[in-house]
């Protein structure tokens, strides 16, 4: 495994920067003109924290940004390195096929964003909260759904099966095709709810939400790296705060049922910003992800091997 940096730079000089990474180092670099939504002109570029010349790059992006915005980097509110709001860098690990097949355990997100339910707030319960701010605003609130989504029309699927929410990537939905795979290979612990249409509250018929009855046990998350735990006043539930995209967990082996292939977690999962609340992943099993693999369902789903202690 390993890290992909994605930089996002403004600067004056990023036309100067462009050309010169270019000739130097090879780096294909998309440039944006300045225009009344952006502070200056921007480019966008991936170097793999593999790559033979990383520290000398590093310099010489350092010596053409502006001398007044270079300031050691720290962690903003959404969770990447930045440089007085100059120089952001996301990190993004690319892990081999060796890696996926050989992991007993994966997390799943899909970034194809292309379903937006209108019902977020009436299905939605707030159950509990860690704390509140000093205004009164929750912290780290745990929603749960109770109701099925509703939605004004249905997905465009072209090429996929698998979308998420608009919300949040960790939402996963499926077309007709994936679900009869899924139900046929007999993956234990996936069920695909319908997905309900807001003209006339009738199923979408090439539309499901998956979800799963099978919940992992907040005590079965270790923090690796760059995780801060807390724990729910009030339900006791412990929560991993992720203080940037680098951050890793392992799960513990004792907590989970090798003949479940499909488990969604508690609403553990914070971000750098507590207000948005703790998220649900959901964590598959080997034999799932090679069912996807294997008949070539797995366009635009991200999965992450999970280290089991």
């Amino acid at each position: 495994m390993f890290f992909i940096r994605h930089y996002v730079i403004f600067s004056s000089d990023a036309s100067k920067m462009k050309e010169y990474l270019s000739a130097h180092f090879g780096i294909s670099c998309s440039f944006f003109p300045h225009s009344e939504m952006a502070i200056a002109d921007k480019i966008i570029f991936d170097i793999p924290e593999t790559h033979p010349q990383l520290c000398e790059i590093e310099q010489s992006i350092a010596s053409m940004a502006p001398p007044n915005r270079q300031q050691s980097r720290s962690q903003n509110s959404s969770g990447t390195d930045n440089s007085n709001g100059y120089i952001f860098i996301n990190y993004f690990p690319v892990y081999s096929e060796s890696e996926l097949l050989n992991a007993k355990w994966l997390s799943v997100r899909c970034v194809y964003y292309k379903v937006t339910p209108t019902n977020w707030c009436d299905c939605e319960e707030l159950t509990c909260c860690c704390g509140n701010t000093d205004y009164g605003a929750p912290i780290g609130k745990h929603y749960l759904q109770k109701a099925f989504y509703t939605v004004k029309r249905p997905v465009k699927w072209g090429k996929n099966f698998f979308a998420s929410g608009a919300r949040s990537e960790y939402n996963l939905f499926c077309n007709d095709i994936a679900r009869r795979y899924l139900l046929n290979n007999h993956l234990n612990g996936v069920s695909c709810d319908p997905v309900l249409q807001k003209s006339n509250g009738q199923h979408f018929p090439d539309l499901f939400q998956l979800n799963s009855s099978h919940q992992v046990p907040d005590a079965a998350f270790c923090p690796i790296s760059d995780i801060k735990e807390h724990k729910c006043l009030q339900c006791g539930m412990k929560m991993m705060q992720f203080q940037n995209s680098r951050a890793q967990y392992a799960l513990s082996g004792d907590c989970l049922d090798n003949t479940i292939d499909f488990y969604k977690t508690p609403p553990l999962f914070l971000g750098p910003a507590l207000l948005t609340g703790g998220q649900h992943r959901f964590l598959v099993s080997q034999r799932f992800y090679r069912v996807l693999k294997d008949n070539l369902l797995d366009r635009n789903l991200v999965f992450t091997p999970l280290r089991v202690i």
